[in-house]
C-alpha cells in the first residue's frame, strides 16, 4: 500500500471498524487498575519467550490511549549481555507514508510528537526484524484493527523483508473478524493476558 493509494473499502466496512475501534478503546479505558495491573503482569510474561531468542532490531511502540507499555520488557531485553541488540520507535515522517523507526535505549532524550506520543529526539535510522505492533482490536486469524491511519500496514508492506510481527493487546480486544482487506497485515503472534497465540 503506497502513499498514493486510495483504499477503496468494501460497503459499510469503514463505518464498521469505525465503530469496532470506538469500542475497544472504551473497554481498554474501562480497565481498573488492579485489572490492568494484574493483566499487564501477565502480557509481560508472555511476551519476554517470545523475544529472547531475537537479536538484530526490535521496533516497539510509546503506549498512548492506555495501550500495554512494554518498555521494561524491551529494555531487559536490551541488557542481555553478549548479544547484538538495538531497539528503535516509529517516527511520522510524512502523512500517509511509511514509518521510519530510530535508536532508542532508556537513556534517549524524548521529545513529543502528536497524539501523545514521544520519539527520540535523535538517533539512527534502523529496520526492524521484529516488531511490536499496537492493536486497538484483532480478530482470531490475527488481523489487526489500528488507529485507521494504515501506518503501520504501509511500513510493513515498503520493508525489503518482513519481520517478525508481534501484536500486543488486552484480551478484550479481541473481535470475531475485522473482515480483512488485503493490505491487512496478519500478526504472527497475538499476545495478552492469556498468553501467547501463534497466527500465521
Amino acid at each position: 500500500m503506497s502513499e498514493t493509494t486510495e483504499i477503496q473499502f468494501p460497503p459499510g466496512l469503514r463505518e464498521r471498524r469505525a465503530a469496532w475501534r470506538k469500542q475497544m478503546l472504551q473497554r481498554r479505558a474501562a480497565l481498573t487498575d488492579v485489572e490492568r495491573e494484574r493483566a499487564d503482569s501477565a502480557i509481560g510474561a508472555a511476551i519476554m519467550p517470545l523475544i529472547d531468542s531475537i537479536d538484530g532490531v526490535l521496533g516497539f511502540y510509546w503506549p498512548i490511549q492506555n495501550e500495554y507499555d512494554a518498555r521494561t520488557q524491551v529494555t531487559a531485553w536490551l541488557e542481555q549481555p553478549g548479544r547484538d541488540r538495538r531497539a528503535a520507535l516509529p517516527v511520522v515522517i510524512k502523512r500517509n507514508a511509511p514509518l521510519e523507526f530510530r535508536s532508542w535505549t532508556p537513556a534517549s532524550a524524548m521529545q513529543a510528537a502528536g497524539f501523545g506520543t514521544s520519539i527520540p529526539a535523535a538517533g539512527e535510522t534502523q529496520v526492524p526484524n521484529c516488531l511490536l505492533v499496537p492493536l486497538v482490536g484483532f480478530d482470531a486469524a490475527g488481523y489487526r484493527l489500528g488507529y485507521g491511519g494504515g501506518y503501520y500496514d504501509r511500513t510493513i508492506a515498503s520493508l525489503e523483508r518482513r519481520p517478525t510481527l508481534i501484536g500486543v493487546a488486552y484480551a478484550g480486544s479481541e473481535l470475531p473478524s475485522i473482515e480483512p482487506m488485503d493490505h491487512d497485515c496478519r500478526m504472527d503472534w497475538i499476545v495478552t493476558e492469556r498468553g501467547s497465540r501463534r497466527c500465521a
